[in-house]
């Protein structure tokens, strides 16, 4: 499951990284190339316009968030699979408690308690289970991501973390005040 999270993460940056040059190459048709353009096909013109590159980067944009997409689909899946089957052993380990019980404990209780226990836990497990891989998963795209981000260009990373925190702060100050007064 790690190589499929990374795989995601991979998917992510490729795509992140052609909206800058594709927006770019929309907005001013008349610059050159982007550099990976030309880093990976050659110095040579390989498209005649501008048009016909934006048409391509735009095609190379969509099967890449297409084939991330799919993936997604498939990391979900596989948790959904993992957490059923954590869901089974654990109902399973539970049932086998409950027939191991003396006959005092269970004529404590009535057994459609110790039923309804053992179906209410288990769904809860495989929720918080299912839950949890997936927020792991999205947690490790977000620091490929961040990490990536700090590589290539860490003066981006902290305008952008500094616009995302400033509001934050200043909503905590405003309530703070507000309470104070």
């Amino acid at each position: 499951m790690l190589v499929l999270f990374v795989m995601l993460s991979i998917f992510d940056l490729i795509g992140l990284s052609m909206i800058g040059p594709l927006l770019n190459l929309v907005i001013f048709p008349e610059s050159s190339q982007p550099a990976f353009v030309q880093k990976f096909l050659g110095p040579d013109q390989f498209f005649d316009t501008p048009e016909d590159l934006v048409k391509a980067m735009g095609l190379a944009l969509i099967c890449v968030f297409t084939v991330k997409s799919a993936a997604s689909m498939l990391m979900a899946r596989k948790i959904i699979i993992f957490s059923q089957r954590q869901q089974a052993a654990l109902r399973k380990r539970l049932t086998v408690k409950y027939q191991s019980l003396n006959l005092r404990q269970l004529l404590s209780k009535d057994s459609n308690h110790y039923i309804n226990v053992i179906q209410n836990h288990c769904g809860n497990f495989a929720a918080l289970t299912n839950l949890l891989l997936q927020n792991i998963g999205d947690f490790i795209v977000s620091v490929v991501i961040i990490g990536f981000l700090i590589w290539t260009n860490p003066y981006a990373f902290f305008l952008i973390t500094a616009l995302l925190i400033t509001p934050s702060l200043s909503k905590k100050s405003v309530l703070l005040k507000e309470e104070l007064l």
